[in-house]
């Protein structure tokens, strides 16, 4: 038999840890599974596509919604269009992206 010596020192994944605010959590909260990560990278890789082929205004829409978290009335104030059309056009636009997936 052998015996591992280690000089890492092992902590319980139930350890508490501090967040930049000072909240306690876990250290198994801190921890993100690899597989997650390549989802979101994936996901953001096929986002910038679909962007990318959109209209300008259209574009606009989506990162406004989307991104910037505005309202379709603040979204149809930037836009120069009612809100209604911003309604329908954003309901066009994810149904043309989930197609696109």
């Amino acid at each position: 038999m052998f015996a591992l010596e280690s000089s890492y020192e092992v902590e319980s994944i139930y350890q508490s840890v501090y967040q930049s605010d000072g909240s306690e959590i876990y250290l198994l909260d801190r921890l993100t599974d690899g597989k997650d990560e390549h989802e979101k990278a994936a996901n953001r890789i096929v986002l910038e596509n679909l962007l990318a082929q959109m209209e300008e205004k259209e574009r606009q829409l989506i990162l406004l919604r989307y991104y910037e978290n505005r309202t379709q009335v603040e979204v149809a104030q930037t836009l120069g269009i009612s809100q209604v059309q911003v309604s329908r056009l954003e309901k066009k636009l994810l149904l043309k992206m989930r197609s696109a997936l």
